[in-house]
């Protein structure tokens, strides 16, 4: 079955009989129910709420009502969400191209993924605007790959400053190097940064904290505003788009009459010419993975916890922007290879209260699991590059990531990391 997160609320939605074209959502994406019983308690949240005498605007039911106004960002980062579960299972091969509206999956071969990573002075005691004008960067991560084998890299840099290379963050934590780690002074990083983000095209970038990462882009004279969010629906579905005013308001009356096509009160002459050249739209498509972790109720002060969060293994007493960059794309795995936004949110919400809870100083995730794992269930520390490569089509959604372990509900052992 298909989980719908619809593009943008529609003033009329209960008045309509024939079905809502794909192009009136941003992502249409796989759920499995288990059993009958959890498919009732899942459409029972979607039932409209009526009251006698009363006409529906809008949807008002416990799953929607929330997401029915156009001042929450949060439903685009939902369907933003649900887009990388169906990335994924394109990767795979293991999704009905038919049953959810897709296009051809070609276009991603032109595709490439990289994470992007850098590191700060956290004992920075400045204030914010100075430290937005002037960061104190320790080093940087670069990760690139194809989006179609996104864990068999084709290039990994790790830039030291030099004009920073004496500071710690941390007596406990220690810097590290790879074999190749460059240091350079501060202009010769920029204008390294400046070379290799110019060249980029047909991208999806994973950052962590976007609002961050585009100030320290900034500070090295790229231009992160010109780039894409990460909503790929022209990519993942047919073209066809449904248009609507920025303001638009499903309560408001007004808002109703605007999104219908405006009578032509001036004639073709009168128009406005449109620019001889208009400036290509960015092929850079920016995910932020720390805004899929908050869906997720992980909402950790770094990387590194949120990594936690999702169950990865990591080293807080190690600082390597290289391996954060990587690091990046195993929480994404994460996130894409699982079930779907509010499932794993309330298995992840459940885990956490085991995890911190649990009365145990040397395993913090010893605790019996609720149910067995499913198919839906990945363990980001089992990657390996051979998982993502193109599988055989399957006609099962329960059967999406058959190659997956259990991330949530099997015992994980912290006893190294703390």
């Amino acid at each position: 079955m298909r989980t719908l997160i619809q593009r943008y609320p529609t003033y009329a939605p209960f008045a309509r009989r024939d079905p809502f074209p794909a192009s009136e959502f941003i992502s249409l994406s796989p759920i499995c129910f288990r059993t009958e019983d959890e498919l009732k308690r899942k459409l029972a949240k979607y039932e409209v709420r009526y009251k006698k005498g009363q006409r529906v605007e809008y949807d008002n039911s416990q799953a929607n009502s929330y997401y029915a106004s156009s001042s929450s960002a949060e439903g685009s980062t939902r369907a933003i969400y649900e887009q990388q579960r169906v990335i994924y299972r394109l990767i795979q091969d293991s999704i009905d191209l038919s049953k959810f509206s897709l296009r051809d999956s070609s276009w991603m071969s032109e595709f490439k993924v990289l994470s992007f990573s850098l590191n700060v002075w956290i004992k920075d005691v400045r204030t914010k605007d100075e430290r937005d004008r002037d960061p104190r960067i320790l080093d940087c991560g670069w990760y690139e790959a194809d989006l179609l084998a996104p864990t068999a890299p084709n290039k990994v840099c790790h830039f030291e400053v030099h004009e920073t290379r004496g500071l710690q963050n941390g007596r406990s934590v220690k810097r590290k190097k790879l074999s190749d780690t460059e240091t350079l002074p501060l202009n010769e990083l920029r204008t390294k940064l400046k070379e290799l983000f110019s060249s980029l095209e047909k991208t999806i970038l994973f950052v962590y904290d976007r609002e961050k990462v585009s100030t320290l882009l900034h500070f090295f004279d790229i231009d992160a505003t010109q780039w894409q969010t990460g909503d790929l629906h022209s990519f993942l579905y047919h073209s066809e788009r449904y248009r609507h005013s920025p303001n638009f308001n499903p309560r408001d009356p007004r808002s109703r009459r605007r999104s219908l096509s405006p009578r032509r009160s001036t004639s073709s002459r009168e128009r406005p010419y449109s620019p001889l050249h208009a400036a290509r739209p960015s092929s850079i498509y920016m995910v932020d993975i720390k805004s899929l972790c908050s869906l997720l109720h992980i909402m950790g002060p770094s990387l590194k916890e949120d990594a936690q969060g999702l169950g990865i293994d990591t080293d807080p007493n190690e600082m390597c922007a290289a391996d954060d960059a990587q690091l990046l794309i195993r929480m994404w795995m994460a996130v894409a290879a699982g079930a779907t936004v509010d499932e794993q949110a309330e298995l992840r919400r459940e885990h956490n209260i085991r995890r911190y809870t649990q009365p145990s100083s040397s395993n913090y995730g010893s605790s019996s699991p609720v149910r067995q794992p499913t198919d839906e269930d990945v363990d980001p520390n089992d990657i390996d590059p051979n998982d993502i490569v193109p599988g055989p089509s399957s006609s099962s959604d329960a059967n999406n990531v058959s190659h997956a372990y259990s991330i949530l509900d099997e015992e994980e052992d912290f006893e190294d990391d703390y």
